[in-house]
């Protein structure tokens, strides 16, 4: 018998009311392929899940409880460094624990990674499910034919002294191949009442230079829609909270995603118990009927990947753009109540300061009550991470490898913009009274966070998001700083009437946006003391 321990460390959601992930897909995915073996009678899977702000004591404690032959770590940008930290402390523990990593983290250039991490057995590259069964085959079996038979695998060669790559391990090309996990009950009760994900394709019909999705395979796979509706089915009647389609770009084949929510309203007709749905899609795609369905599905949250509003940018990240239906989806998505969630990117090549602020200012005017604006990050495995000297990109050396500056936009410039964000972010429910108060006074948005972050210095002073209790009370403090600037600047040349509608919009989404920090900080602070469920 072979004990294998799966350490999931996922991210802490910003959205408000977000349930807390308590399994992981990957790890899932990876046991369900294993069931395939015939050694997997000897294989026993614990799966660990926690939060990346979980203390390490936490996490390591948990670790060698299970009493692990292998540990598997799913790694990722916001979670390799505390792997790099606790990884140490658990061989010192744990000193014949086979450590085995993948994710999107790592790719045939990683080689730096495994040489300056020792403790670190194998490393899973690209598509990891059978990669991963053959390397428990491997290990049970203790083979005399070497590991530099499995394709899709690193390791350091201690005889050699040099870090050794295998075979490209080639895509899984029928999904259908991966048994179901929801079918062998590998995920059942972890999700009821709670968030549960589902994919029903890989690979994306986009090619954008800052995203390592594809991994390198451009052709669209999906799983049939036989098992995707069986699949939605099995989890439908756990009652979920929330239902998680986990694509890319859910509506890149548009006759597939209709059925799929079609298949969510048929089920859920005639029951009481209705979950959210949450999916990105790729706004210009968009027609009304999607929508429609989008809405009677439940669905709660469209996550629309906008990036940039700017040509040159577009056709540099290589990113494709119907322009004249971007608008106009989004619009008919609002009509339908959808909560759109435009997100856009600072930092890309091909941008400049300028242009980001129209495509910014474009966006923040939606009337849209959601916004993520993200840092450009130089991913591995990506165009921007390869083609780096081309864009006179700098970047961080560690994750989540922030950009720090390019051809078209300088240090300083980044820095601003990243103060900026936090400052958009932090104030999200003051959004509509600040897109009518800048239409008051004929200024754009923009200007108007610019002009209070060059009266206001603190901006720098807090991480966002926020983890901790110093910092909520920045940003508590910088709201009330922020809504006296608006009163103070903003509000004086109006009419009494003016004045006093805009005081009490102001008073009441500053209070909003305090209550709701405050909010999503006690859920960070309660996940940070307690592992995930």
């Amino acid at each position: 018998m072979i004990n294998i321990t799966c350490l999931a460390i996922h991210s802490v959601d910003n959205y408000p009311g977000m349930p807390k992930w308590r399994f992981s897909l990957s790890f899932a995915y990876l046991q369900a392929y294993a069931t395939k073996s015939p050694l997997y009678p000897l294989m026993k899977f614990t799966p660990l899940n926690f939060y990346e702000n979980n203390d390490f004591p936490n996490i390591i404690n948990h670790v060698v409880e299970s009493n692990p032959d292998v540990l598997a770590i799913s790694c990722y940008v916001w979670n390799f460094n505390t792997i790099q930290k606790v990884i140490p402390i658990i061989k010192e523990k744990l000193p014949l624990v086979k450590i085995v990593l993948g994710g999107p983290q790592f790719s045939e250039d990683s080689t730096k990674i495994i040489k300056e991490n020792k403790l670190v057995d194998y490393v899973v590259i690209g598509e990891g499910e059978v990669t991963f069964t053959e390397l428990l085959e491997y290990l049970i079996n203790k083979s005399e034919v070497g590991a530099e038979h499995i394709d899709g695998l690193m390791y350091f060669d201690k005889n050699k002294k040099e870090a050794v790559i295998t075979n490209k391990r080639e895509v899984i090309q029928d999904l259908d191949e991966i048994p179901s996990p929801f079918t062998l009950k590998i995920i059942d009760d972890e999700f009821s009442e709670g968030l549960v994900a589902i994919e029903t394709q890989r690979g994306c019909i986009q090619n954008c230079a800052y995203c390592n999705y594809q991994k390198g395979f451009k052709k669209l796979r999906y799983f049939s829609i036989e098992r995707v509706v069986a699949d939605l089915k099995k989890i439908m009647e756990k009652k979920p909270k929330q239902i998680y389609l986990m694509d890319p770009s859910f509506n890149s084949n548009q006759k597939r995603a209709k059925t799929i929510l079609s298949t969510i309203i048929e089920h859920c007709k005639d029951v009481k118990h209705k979950p959210f749905i949450n999916a990105e899609m790729i706004p210009d795609l968009l027609d009304e009927e999607l929508i429609k369905l989008s809405k009677d599905s439940g669905m709660t949250i469209l996550e629309a990947g906008i990036q940039s509003l700017n040509p040159k940018a577009l056709t540099t990240m290589g990113r494709m753009r119907i322009e004249n239906k971007l608008f106009e989806n989004i619009g008919l998505a609002l009509k339908y109540n959808l909560q759109v969630v435009p997100q856009i990117i600072f930092g890309l090549p091909g941008d400049n300061i300028n242009s980001f602020f129209s495509t910014f200012d474009q966006i923040y005017n939606l009337k849209t009550e959601h916004l993520d604006v993200f840092h450009l990050l130089i991913l591995p495995m990506t165009r921007y991470r390869n083609d780096a000297d081309i864009y006179g990109i700098e970047y961080e050396a560690e994750p989540p490898y922030k950009i720090i500056r390019n051809n078209d936009f300088s240090k300083e410039e980044i820095s601003r913009l990243a103060g900026f964000t936090k400052l958009v972010l932090a104030s999200l429910p003051m959004k509509f009274v600040i897109c009518d108060l800048c239409e008051e006074k004929d200024c754009k948005p923009h200007e108007t966070f610019l002009k209070f972050n060059k009266l206001n210095k603190k901006i720098d002073e807090f991480k966002w998001p926020i983890q901790t209790e110093e910092d909520k009370n920045k940003v508590v403090k910088m709201l009330d700083e922020l809504h006296e600037f608006l009163c103070n600047q903003y509000l004086l040349d109006l009419s009494e009437e003016k004045q006093e509608e805009f005081k009490q919009r102001l008073s009441k989404s500053k209070r909003e946006s305090q209550f709701l920090l405050i909010g999503h900080f006690m859920g960070v602070k309660k996940v940070k003391e307690t592992k995930s469920e």
